[in-house]
């Protein structure tokens, strides 16, 4: 048996379907996270580091989950990676608010959670952190040093270059995609 796994892009799907059509496959999909699940798998990462108020944890992430989804597309709270980005990202700004010592979240507050759901900014954040997991999974624990710069901007950028590609893909058919890409993007795209 040979698993393989890819991210759920048409493009990507339809070549692998293509490559391995004389051979028996079954095709397998992954759910996406429910809800319940997600707030359970964010709680368990805040508090592997941080002390978590229940009552206001629940508070928190209902609102922060509402501003995440009304401004993102599709299941993006439903992958494991992107709730633990998400808990990376706004750990510091759940502990800040929990030390308030309020029962409700303030009005100020909720603004405050509206300016960091920025999606430019937190797609940034995505990346570089993305990419920081990825370096150390390869053995680069200390990015501090002139050469671990070195090492997280050049896969910064590759990883900026495929996201951008992967985004096309998924918003452009392929008779658009030959029109904009180059031949060598559009070999480089399959590749992805």
């Amino acid at each position: 048996t040979i698993w393989i796994s890819t991210r759920p892009y048409d493009s990507i799907l339809n070549d692998m379907k293509e490559e391995f059509a004389n051979f028996y496959v079954k095709h397998y999909n992954f759910e996406p996270l429910t809800t319940d699940s997600q707030k359970e798998y964010l709680k368990s990462f805040w508090k592997q580091s941080v002390k978590v108020d229940e009552k206001f944890f629940e508070r928190f992430v209902n609102e922060l989950f509402i501003l995440l989804n009304d401004n993102m597309k599709g299941d993006f709270l439903g992958l494991p990676l992107h709730i633990m980005l998400i808990g990376i990202n706004f750990q510091n700004t759940f502990v800040a608010f929990q030390n308030t010592d309020t029962s409700e979240i303030s009005t100020e507050q909720r603004q405050e959670l509206l300016e960091l759901v920025d999606l430019s900014s937190l797609y940034d954040k995505f990346v570089r952190l993305k990419c920081e997991i990825h370096c150390k999974h390869k053995g680069f624990s200390n990015l501090d040093t002139e050469a671990g710069k070195d090492i997280f901007k050049e896969s910064y950028e590759r990883c900026l270059k495929k996201s951008k590609m992967l985004a096309l893909d998924s918003l452009l058919d392929g008779n658009e995609l030959k029109i904009l890409l180059a031949e060598t993007e559009q070999t480089e795209l399959k590749k992805y």
